[in-house]
């Protein structure tokens, strides 16, 4: 009995965290390999492509996350992510266009005070917590 519980809560974290609240891409020519952002529930994915099949993959926990910074242009922008953990490097994205980086900026700001104020937000389905993360994030 204990163990099949178990297993559920398990699946049942697994199904939460695959669900990816917010994805984009930089610009390609301007990077020719071209840098990927995914947000998920708890963590963000950095997913730096080095050449045509090699890439370089870097997470950080919502709850890990200190500082988030966008510095903008007329189109484009640039995200940096500073992590609390000092052996942790900033996670830096060039050439995103700009609504987005303020998008994801707004994001990750909403689940980071979510987290702080001990939300449970595996529970609350992905469309409804992109949105009020977003909210959240934005004031």
């Amino acid at each position: 009995m204990f163990v099949n519980s178990e297993l559920e809560k398990i699946d049942q974290l697994i199904e939460s965290q695959i669900q990816v609240l917010f994805q984009t891409v930089s610009v390609f020519p301007f990077e020719f390999f071209p840098t990927t952002l995914l947000i998920d529930k708890t963590k963000v994915t950095v997913k730096y492509k080095i050449f045509f099949t090699s890439y370089q993959l870097k997470s950080l926990l919502i709850q890990d996350i200190s500082n988030i910074e966008v510095s903008t242009s007329w189109l484009f922008a640039t995200l940096k992510i500073r992590s609390r953990l000092p052996s942790e490097k900033v996670m830096s994205i060039k050439y995103l266009w700009k609504r987005d980086a303020l998008e994801a900026q707004k994001i990750i700001q909403g689940l980071m005070v979510g987290i702080e104020e001990h939300i449970d937000v595996s529970r609350i389905p992905s469309n409804q917590l992109r949105k009020r993360a977003e909210q959240l994030g934005g004031t």
